[in-house]
């Protein structure tokens, strides 16, 4: 039986090996003597401070909605306390018998409670 044999890489010299990451996105720019690596960095920096200046600009404006949200919510509920106490007060039977007074003066008002009536079949 043949042995199993295998095949090796070949070697090469220190010239012709390639880094394992190429940065050829830069290479528009054509400008010399620029360090690749320190370049990325630089652009991963900016991409990271731009993100952060969005993330605080979101955080800004959320909070000022947050305060206009409370503002309203505090004019609403001074609206709802106010109405809500006009309406108790015109429930009060003298503030009814005012208003029935001024609508009609017709109206014979007593202290006496109705009086059943029983109908015989």
């Amino acid at each position: 039986m043949a042995k199993n044999v295998f095949m090796s890489k070949q070697e090469r010299t220190p010239s012709e090996r390639k880094s394992s990451v190429e940065f050829k996105f830069l290479s528009w720019l054509k400008i010399p003597n620029i360090d690749q690596k320190l370049a990325v960095r630089g652009c991963f920096v900016f991409v990271l401070l731009m993100l952060s200046i969005m993330i605080h600009h979101n955080y800004i404006s959320i909070l000022k909605q947050i305060e206009e949200a409370k503002r309203e919510r505090s004019g609403a509920r001074a609206m709802y306390i106010n109405l809500k106490s006009k309406h108790e007060v015109q429930q009060r039977q003298s503030e009814v018998l005012k208003q029935l007074e001024t609508i009609q003066s017709e109206v014979v008002i007593t202290k006496e409670p109705p009086v059943k009536i029983v109908v015989k079949q």
